[in-house]
């Protein structure tokens, strides 16, 4: 028997773990960016049982344990919550900003959420300049980092074999390099930087070890 890493029959838990954890830590905020964006993501995963939103609950739950670590803590899990609203939902930068009543906290990450953004509205992005982009974003970098990590973490046995060997390759060739590239920018957050390559890293070796049977 597999046993999941994040059992569908708990999501209602972790989400309201994460909303209490954000009001106890009078992250208001961010508590504004989980609410606002919770409305839009209310399927299921590919997996056709875990909620949609679970997706961002568990990676906010993983960044929340490197908190001691980041430059803007609060603003980084405020874009945990935004990070697939452009590209899945058509938000503009504006919306995103307006959720807040901080002006700066707003900007940065309605920035730091573009700068994640691949795809808005039929327009692709070149992705060289998106990964600079995100290696040039204390914010960016991390989120989209700890994305990859939950991506990988659930993939098993709902991506097909050859779709997890794409994401292994870009893992390698562009998420790993522009991690590197992000400690070396911002070297306040190196023990996020380092504390999430190697999650990468180990996710993807399982990932491989599971598709070598």
């Amino acid at each position: 028997m597999t046993v999941h890493p994040f059992p569908s029959d708990a999501a209602n838990r972790r989400f309201l773990a994460m909303k209490y954890w954000l009001l106890g830590a009078k992250y208001h905020e961010a508590l504004r960016s989980l609410n606002f964006n919770q409305r839009f993501f209310t399927g299921v995963r590919k997996d056709g049982i875990t909620p949609e939103f679970d997706h961002h609950i568990c990676q906010a739950q993983f960044m929340r344990t490197l908190i001691p670590h980041l430059i803007y803590p609060e603003q980084t899990i405020a874009t945990i919550f935004t990070h697939d609203t452009q590209e899945d939902k058509d938000v503009s930068w504006q919306e995103i900003k307006d959720i807040f009543e901080d002006h700066q906290f707003g900007l940065l990450v309605a920035d730091a959420t573009w700068k994640v953004t691949k795809v808005f509205r039929g327009e692709k992005r070149n992705e060289a300049q998106l990964f600079q982009d995100m290696a040039s974003c204390p914010i960016a970098s991390l989120v989209k980092g700890v994305d990859r990590i939950h991506n990988f973490q659930t993939m098993v046995g709902v991506f097909s074999k050859e779709k997890q060997e794409k994401y292994i390759k870009e893992g390698i060739d562009l998420f790993l390099p522009m991690l590197k590239e992000a400690e070396r920018n911002f070297p306040q957050q190196e023990p996020a930087y380092k504390n999430i390559r190697t999650f990468l890293k180990s996710q993807m070796q399982l990932l491989q070890v599971i598709n070598s049977h």
